[in-house]
């Protein structure tokens, strides 16, 4: 994971630390390099979703396809 990635999780409100805990308490453990990976990529995926969302809106969808 690069520094810029380390950065991204730091900054959103659901930390490492609470994702092992709330995975924990469903029996799945994880550590918390794993959950700082499993964050970034989830905090991607959602910047994509809200990119993609906004292009449907603006009738720019020349731009979503693959």
């Amino acid at each position: 994971m690069s520094k810029n990635d380390y950065q991204l999780v730091r900054k959103q409100k659901i930390t490492p630390e609470t994702a092992v805990n709330l995975l924990k308490s469903y029996g799945t453990e994880i550590t918390l390099d794993e959950a700082r990976i499993i964050l970034v990529i989830m905090y991607k995926f959602a910047k994509l979703s809200i990119e993609q969302q906004k292009k449907l809106i603006t009738g720019n969808k020349q731009d979503l396809e693959i």
